[in-house]
This record gives C-alpha cells, sequence and structure tokens, in this order.
C-alpha cells in the first residue's frame, strides 16, 4: 500500500483506500491447496483422536485399579465378617452343649435340621430307626 502511494504522489494523485473484492488461487493450483488443506485438518483430527483415546485410556486404567482396590478390601471385609460369625456360632453352640439341660434339645434340633435336609426334590421316604428321638416323637414316646 505505500509502494502504491509512493508512485502515485508524482502524478498528484493520493490513494486513501484499497480494497480487494475477491482473491482466487490460480485454478491449476486449486486442487492441491484444497488437498493440503484437507489432510493438515485430517493430522489435526488424528492428533485430536489419539490424545483422546490416550486419556481414555488412562481414565479407564485409573477406574479399573480403583474398582481392584474396592473389591479386594470389600472382600476382605466380607471374609472378616464370615469367620466373626462362625466364631459367634461355634462359641453359641460350645455354650449350648456344655449346658446338660440344653444338650439334648440342640441335638434333637439338628437331628430335624438333617431329616429336612434330606428330604429335598422328589426323596421324600426316610428310614428312622425306632430308638432315635425324631421316631421317638413320631410314635409318641
Amino acid at each position: 500500500m505505500k509502494n502504491i502511494g509512493n508512485t502515485t504522489e508524482q502524478y498528484g494523485i493520493e490513494l486513501l483506500s484499497f480494497e480487494t473484492k475477491q482473491l482466487d488461487l490460480p485454478s491449476d493450483n486449486k486442487a492441491a491447496v484444497y488437498e493440503r488443506m484437507i489432510s493438515e485438518r485430517e493430522n489435526i483430527s488424528a492428533t485430536y483422536t489419539a490424545e483422546g483415546s490416550s486419556e481414555a485410556q488412562k481414565i479407564r486404567n485409573t477406574t479399573d485399579k480403583e474398582v481392584n482396590v474396592l473389591l479386594s478390601e470389600a472382600n476382605k471385609n466380607a471374609e472378616i465378617l464370615i469367620a466373626e460369625g462362625e466364631a459367634e456360632y461355634m462359641r453359641i453352640l460350645s455354650e449350648a452343649y456344655s449346658d446338660e439341660s440344653k444338650q439334648d434339645f440342640y441335638s434333637f434340633v439338628r437331628s430335624l435340621d438333617a431329616l429336612k435336609a434330606s428330604m429335598t426334590g422328589d426323596n421324600k421316604t426316610v428310614i428312622l430307626s425306632p430308638d432315635s428321638p425324631i421316631a421317638q416323637i413320631f410314635y409318641g414316646r
């Protein structure tokens, strides 16, 4: 713009404004320029996709690690609770069997539990000794 103003001043012309209405590529270069633009945009897109995939994998890895930690803690707590429950069960049983008055009752309850467990499915026939505590109840003794 300055160069144009310098050359026109000698003729008494002052250039105040210069506007371009249309700027276009030569037709023989258009295809190559457009292909280059497309290639650059595809490279940018591939970069963003790779960065996104990397971040997604980091998030998945972190989440998997946290899930494994939580599961192992939950399993540990479950095993502790099961062990405590079994210990309490054994304590109650030993207390019950140590008391002479309760020993017969708990023995009878365990016999009933065994009878119930044996009568699953279509198996409804049970052969009892006449001396068994369950048979004595059936016979009214």
